[in-house]
């Protein structure tokens, strides 16, 4: 099975260092879009090695949770949830997520 998505992100800072990147997605079907805050350096680390994503994110694997829960589970709700053992925010679809 294919998935069409269209996903939009912008990043924005605040003046104090302190970016958040929001992300919009809609699928093709054209249902109401959904939408999370990132803040970004909950989860960017400081590293030059290009392709270890490892050195580059801190807390990846809560970014990956939140990323399911708020965008990808809320356009199809036929995918399975992954079983995770980090911590995830659970908020209804009314509400944006801030990650």
């Amino acid at each position: 099975m294919v998935y069409l998505f269209v996903v939009g992100s912008l990043e924005i800072s605040n003046g104090d260092d302190q970016s958040v990147k929001l992300v919009d997605a809609v699928d093709e079907g054209g249902k109401e879009p959904t939408h999370i805050e990132i803040e970004v350096e909950k989860y960017a680390a400081e590293s030059g090695v290009e392709g270890d994503y490892d050195a580059q994110f801190k807390n990846l694997g809560n970014l990956v949770t939140n990323l399911q829960d708020q965008i990808l589970y809320k356009l199809d709700e036929g995918l399975n949830h992954v079983a995770s053992t980090s911590q995830s925010r659970t908020l209804s679809s009314k509400h944006t997520g801030i990650v």
